[in-house]
């Protein structure tokens, strides 16, 4: 079960700490972050004024490839994702995980967390339903990459290479696309006075600092890209 007001907290600093990639996903990351300010529980799938949501976007192991479903009320080729359940999701990775066991039928083995935190914040509206309103999902996207081979069925699932994803007319399919080609992490802002920024500073920067990268970075690409496991 979560703890609202702990997921609260930490989102707003991931939020405050984001380095969104443009003008759009900018405004994207304020709006979110007043609307969690604003409201007690805004993960509450029931929230008419709208909720927080995640995404789970799947690689496959090569890492070319994104899987989408075919969404069949929309009529359109969509990421995994949805609502987050309080009542069952510790935090938005864990929802983001289940959404993507439900969705896909894979079990928890069968993929790893490539980022464990949002690689992208978007905001879109929802259309009424008879008995809802329309209203805004703040939506936080997650990187997973498939771990053991896996069969989905072709009409219902489609593997999308991320050059076409590139060139797509949803924008926010683009941006992500954009960063999961660029390798699925997200950037920070820079703060004054913050160790390892600067140039031969503390922590990663000088020469001895980024050969300790790279030789990090060649030891995760040679155990398995840096991918964690999902449990």
């Amino acid at each position: 079960m979560m703890k609202v007001d702990q997921q609260k907290q930490f989102t707003l600093e991931f939020l405050q700490t984001y380095r969104a990639a443009d003008e759009v996903e900018l405004e994207h990351v304020q709006t979110t972050e007043a609307f969690i300010q604003a409201q007690p529980n805004p993960f509450d799938p029931l929230l008419p004024i709208g909720h927080i949501t995640v995404s789970a976007i799947l690689l496959d192991q090569a890492q070319e490839n994104i899987l989408f479903h075919h969404h069949l009320k929309l009529d359109r080729w969509l990421q995994f994702g949805g609502h987050v359940e309080p009542d069952q999701d510790r935090n938005t990775l864990q929802a983001a995980i289940r959404e993507l066991m439900e969705e896909t039928g894979l079990s928890v083995v069968a993929f790893g967390v490539v980022s464990g935190e949002p690689i992208d914040v978007d905001v879109h509206l929802i259309p009424a339903r008879a008995d809802f309103p329309a209203h805004p999902h703040h939506d936080l996207r997650y990187v997973f990459k498939l771990i053991l081979p896996a069969k989905f069925d072709e009409t219902s699932f489609k593997w999308i290479p991320i050059r076409e994803l590139l060139a797509w007319e949803d924008p926010s399919i683009q941006r992500f696309a954009q960063k999961v080609q660029g390798g699925g992490k997200r950037r920070k802002k820079r703060r004054k006075g913050r160790r390892g920024w600067g140039r031969g500073g503390g922590g990663g920067g000088g020469k001895r600092g980024r050969e300790k990268k790279r030789k990090e970075k060649k030891e995760k690409k040679r155990k398995g890209g840096g991918v964690s496991p999902a449990y």
